[in-house]
C-alpha cells in the first residue's frame, strides 16, 4: 500500500492551524515564551528513507511567523498522522506519519539534552 493509497480521514491543515489558535497573537506570545524554557521535539517516520526523523519544534519556531507556523503544521501533523486513517504528510517530497511506526518505542530515537 503507497502512503497516499486508502484513508478514512482526511485533516486539513489550515483548519488544525486554526483550532489550535496559532494566528491569535496572545497565543503566538505563550508559545513562544513558552519554548524558551522548554525543549520540545516531534518525532516522525520518514516512510520514504524507511526511518525515524525528529523535528525541533524550538528551532523551527524561532521566529513565529507564517512560514515557520507552516513548517510546524507539517511537522504536527506527521507526528499524529497513522496510517490507514490519515493520508501521509508530504514533507520536503518525502512521505511521514507519526513516530512509532518504525519503532514502537520512539523516544529511543530522540537525542538527549544539549545533543540537539
Amino acid at each position: 500500500m503507497l502512503p497516499t493509497g486508502s484513508h478514512l480521514l482526511t485533516v486539513d491543515k489550515d483548519s488544525c492551524r486554526k483550532s489550535l489558535n496559532l494566528d491569535d497573537a496572545r497565543r503566538r506570545e505563550v508559545l513562544a515564551e513558552t519554548l524558551r524554557h522548554v525543549r520540545w521535539d516531534i518525532l516522525a517516520t520518514n516512510l520514504t528513507q524507511r526511518r525515524s526523523r525528529y523535528f525541533n519544534v524550538n528551532e523551527i519556531l524561532q521566529a513565529i511567523d507564517a512560514a515557520s507556523l507552516d513548517r510546524f503544521m507539517d511537522a504536527f501533523l506527521a507526528g499524529i498522522t497513522t496510517l490507514p486513517y490519515f493520508k501521509a504528510v508530504v514533507i520536503d517530497g518525502d512521505y511521514y506519519i507519526e513516530g512509532g511506526y518504525l519503532d514502537n518505542t520512539p523516544l529511543a530515537s530522540l537525542p538527549g539534552p544539549g545533543c540537539g
